[in-house]
């Protein structure tokens, strides 16, 4: 990725991030951690949209 794009994508993708990390299914080096999935982490993103809405 160019580095001028990086920005970007961080802004993009760093409230996903941020969701899965306090939800506890992945560390800070972005590695799911054992017996959690993407399913779980669509719904940490979800509900941190949520709260963000209200």
């Amino acid at each position: 990725m160019p580095e001028p794009e990086i920005a970007r994508w961080v802004d993009l993708h760093w409230p996903c991030a941020a969701a899965m990390l306090e939800a506890g299914l992945m560390n800070e080096r972005g590695e799911w951690l054992d017996g959690k999935d993407l399913v779980q982490g669509f719904a940490a993103y979800r509900e941190r949209l949520e709260s963000l809405s209200k």
